[in-house]
């Protein structure tokens, strides 16, 4: 039926008890639902219809819910509710039109001849006419359809576990023009767990990886795969793969791993349930076969139940505590092994295991850290002593009379450069060989041994160490006798004018004496090599002023550079003084 936004479609009554009149009796009409459809006049409860595009083929009846409410509507009114049921008329809306029950198909059938019939529903009667017919031709049109499959659906077999590049079957497609299958190639549009690759020329489909029926991609044993064939002109079609997946006994029955609780009666050895699981199917999974390994039959037995379960009882009293029971657990087939039961014997309530009651105590860690504070406390006074032990007194250097170390005073007045002649000491290997012939000079056998010669003035020896007007010249060896405790140096010496002195000195077998001895070396080394530097620094020498040296000398005062210009004068020798001579005679060797 055709209606029209407004249309009254109904009324709905209702009646109140009360005082007629008042406000007790004043109904109010209002919708709660199809409220996109209809609306209600909430004085008078008519419904009418608010949309044109009811149409009884879509839906022919409609419920809506009426809630009247006394009180005008008030809030504090009481209500009642009630369902109104709408059904739409039918109105002569809809042309008639031809049907089609099955699809056409120009390669099948490229012509359809039909008869059409023009009749009453009631039968005709007193007459011999018929009913008028017509014939009707239907051309079908040709269309360029994609590739189709043999089959819709097509189905394999295949056994878990087949060798990868097995071959499982052929699912071709042609095309319905042609009736042929060139130039149409293949594809996977679904392939879950990648079990198989097809040919993209010739549609083979072969394994590509391990097939398992107990893999959560087989459902009730079968794996599904879609394919896709595309001819030359990229129309498509589709197909359907259903592998079916043949079991074998790849599985072995296993009890699993959980705790199995079996609670301690008192005066009675208590039992347990045993149950194994195989993910096997029939006939490769239960029955089961339950035993006990030999060597096990000393403390419990078992006695089959079912199938998958056996009971595991003790055979004699045992503590509480967890025990680990071998089972030789095998399916129908005779396939399993030895599997391990974890059964905890405790007391129990209520088939719980009881807690164990617990005491107060330390553990091995609280212990730890206790103890650890003590420890590097004792270990902090052992290295306080040790370090106190060990630990070197502070050696004073004294002046022992013929160390020959001790460093004197510089004759300068002001800070610069030393330019006594007495001071400049050179190589003996710089000097000419016959001025090394006829001087010698003076060794010194402790950690730091040296050699000085003088050449061109008067020498004296004094406390270890010599000073002369001429140049001295040196050699230093570093060398140090390993014999700490019994060690001894040897200094001797020969003068120019043919008169020697040799003497021997025993240094004191002194740890001490030794040690600042080797100090001693040590600082004179670095002296030396301070001097070696000596000539880089003539370039930038200042000029400073030098106090009188005195009177008596040979050679007088001289500066840096002057003994250098009379190297083969030696005729100071000749004026050295009868105390020097004397002195030569004393340490000549006899």
């Amino acid at each position: 039926m055709f209606y029209t936004t407004g249309t009254v479609v109904g009324k709905v009554n209702a009646t109140d008890r009360d005082l007629a009149g008042s406000l007790h009796a004043k109904i109010k009409y209002c919708l709660t639902t199809g409220l996109d459809l209809f609306a209600i006049n909430p004085k008078m409860g008519v419904i009418t219809t608010i949309t044109n595009t009811l149409d009884r083929e879509a839906k022919d009846k409609h419920l809506v819910t009426v809630v009247i409410r006394d009180m005008d509507g008030a809030v504090n009114g009481l209500s009642t509710t009630g369902t109104a049921t709408i059904t739409v008329g039918d109105i002569n809306d809809n042309v008639p039109i031809f049907t089609k029950t099955s699809p056409l198909d120009y390669e099948q059938n490229k012509n359809v001849k039909l008869e059409i019939k023009a009749c009453n529903q009631a039968e005709l009667s007193g007459t011999e006419a018929q009913w008028m017919s017509i014939p009707v031709d239907v051309n079908v049109l040709n269309e360029d359809e994609g590739p189709a499959f043999s089959a819709p659906t097509i189905r394999f077999t295949v056994k878990e576990n087949t060798p990868k590049g097995t071959l499982i079957g052929s699912y071709i497609a042609t095309d319905p023009d042609t009736k042929s299958s060139n130039g149409i190639t293949y594809y996977k549009l679904t392939d879950p767990a990648s079990w198989i690759t097809v040919n993209r020329n010739n549609g083979e489909l072969r394994v590509a990886n391990t097939i398992d029926r107990e893999s959560p991609f087989v459902q009730n044993g079968f794996y599904n795969i879609t394919m896709k064939a595309v001819d030359a002109s990229s129309k498509t079609g589709t197909g359907k793969v259903i592998i079916v997946v043949e079991d074998v006994n790849d599985n072995m029955p296993v009890i699993p791993p959980t705790e199995i609780v079996l609670c301690e009666k008192e005066g009675e050895l208590g039992s347990v349930l045993v149950v194994a699981e195989d993910k096997d199917q029939k006939p490769f999974s239960d029955p089961f076969s339950f035993s006990l390994p030999h060597g096990h039959e000393g403390k419990w037995s078992l006695t089959k139940v079912n199938g998958t379960a056996a009971m595991l009882r003790h055979i004699q009293e045992l503590p509480t505590g967890i025990y680990h029971v071998p089972i030789d657990v095998t399916d129908l087939q005779g396939f399993g092994k030895t599997q391990t039961a974890k059964v905890r014997i405790c007391q129990c309530r209520n088939g719980a295991c009881l807690a164990k009651d617990h005491s107060v105590s330390l553990g091995p860690l609280a212990l730890l850290a206790m103890l650890l504070p003590l420890l590097f406390l004792l270990l902090l006074g052992l290295l306080l002593a040790f370090f106190c032990v060990t630990k070197r007194e502070k050696l004073e250097f004294e002046d022992v009379g013929d160390s020959g170390g001790i460093l004197l005073k510089s004759n300068t007045e002001s800070p610069g450069e030393e330019v006594d002649s007495s001071l400049i000491t050179i190589p003996t290997t710089g000097i000419d060989q016959a001025v090394k012939g006829s001087v010698k000079g003076v060794n010194a056998g402790w950690s730091g041994n040296k050699s000085f010669s003088t050449i061109g003035g008067q020498s004296t020896h004094g406390n270890g160490m010599h000073g002369a007007s001429g140049v001295v010249t040196s050699d230093t060896q570093e060398y140090y006798s390993g014999q700490y405790d019994n060690q001894f140096g040897t200094q001797s010496g020969q003068f120019g004018m043919g008169s020697a002195i040799n003497f021997d000195r025993y240094l004191a077998q002194d740890a001490t004496f030794l040690h600042n001895w080797r100090t001693n070396g040590r600082y004179i080394n670095q002296k030396l090599a301070y001097f070696g530097t000596e000539d880089g620094r003539y370039a930038d020498d200042l000029i400073h002023s030098y106090g009188f040296e005195g009177a008596g000398s040979a050679a007088g005062s001289v500066g840096c550079c002057s003994d250098f210009g009379d190297n083969d004068n030696l005729d100071f020798l000749n004026a050295l003084g009868p105390k020097f001579k004397t002195l030569g005679a004393v340490c000549r060797k006899t």
